[in-house]
């Protein structure tokens, strides 16, 4: 699954009469998709404009790591758009000592803080 975001104007309507539709358009809508066809599974793109919106909020940058990627020329409106990876940041996530903790449970070892009380609580 890849994800595109752009930050921009669109007219919506409803298409049809025997089947109604909803849809969006614009050179924004077309830039977003772009982002998305363009970008790497697994990952979420985002466009310039939605960079410098975003970059205005600061737990935004506390919360998300951001990374330009590379830019995308679009033929049909002539522009040249900076792409961007977004990746919420993990505190704590130290896979190593989870991998230690969780390899030490299922061997029955605890480490020398640890003790179990009488009504079979860890107490650290």
């Amino acid at each position: 699954m890849r994800i595109g975001i752009h930050t921009g104007k669109v007219v919506g309507g409803i298409i049809g009469t025997k089947l109604v539709r909803y849809d969006i358009f614009g050179s924004d809508v077309l830039i977003a998709n772009k982002m998305e066809s363009n970008g790497i599974a697994g990952q979420c793109c985002m466009s310039e404009s939605t960079y410098k919106l975003l970059e205005q909020n600061p737990f935004i940058f506390d919360t998300f790591y951001m990374q330009e990627m590379n830019e995308v020329y679009i033929d049909s409106i002539d522009k040249q758009i900076k792409m961007y990876i977004i990746e919420q940041i993990v505190l704590g996530s130290d896979t190593s000592n989870d991998l230690d903790e969780e390899e030490s449970e299922a061997s029955g070892e605890m480490d020398t803080d640890e003790s179990i009380s009488d009504d079979n609580q860890v107490n650290v």
